[in-house]
């Protein structure tokens, strides 16, 4: 099962942590197993908005500054 899979099957098993700390409500991030790297995406019902994949050694607080979510 792919990451995106697993997404798509349980939305709300993706980790608030990141959202959180950057301010971002609702943002959740998927890791990918045996990369370091992860989904960012938002869940709303049946529906599952995937932002952006990115890597750890990323900024990822200054990648994702510029999300604007409704």
């Amino acid at each position: 099962m792919t990451a995106l899979d697993a997404i798509g099957r349980m939305p709300g098993a993706g980790s608030p942590r990141v959202g959180e700390l950057c301010a971002i409500d609702g943002l959740r991030v998927r890791r990918v197993p045996n990369f370091p790297c992860g989904w960012f995406y938002f869940a709303s019902g049946d529906r599952v908005d995937v932002v952006r994949l990115l890597a750890d050694a990323q900024d990822i607080a200054a990648v994702l500054a510029d999300i604007d979510h409704e």
